[in-house]
């Protein structure tokens, strides 16, 4: 297994927002980079409130259709 981490240099002086929860389309674009590297798992930390909508969007509509290892 090859793991990598979405991670948001920006997050902490930005309030915990964190840029790849912005939409579903911002979320499969950076998770299919993190895929064409060669990682098979992705890490992402939880959302603040703000963007739980887009998170649950995520889970149920991008996750599923992204390439299975």
């Amino acid at each position: 297994m090859y793991p990598g981490l979405m991670f948001d240099a920006n997050a902490r002086e930005s309030g915990g927002y964190l840029f790849y929860w912005e939409s579903a389309e911002r979320f499969a674009d950076v998770a299919g980079q993190i895929l064409d590297l060669g990682f098979n798992e992705i890490g992402v930390y939880y959302p603040i409130n703000a963007q739980q909508e887009v998170f649950e969007r995520v889970a149920t509509d991008v996750m599923p259709a992204l390439p299975q290892p």
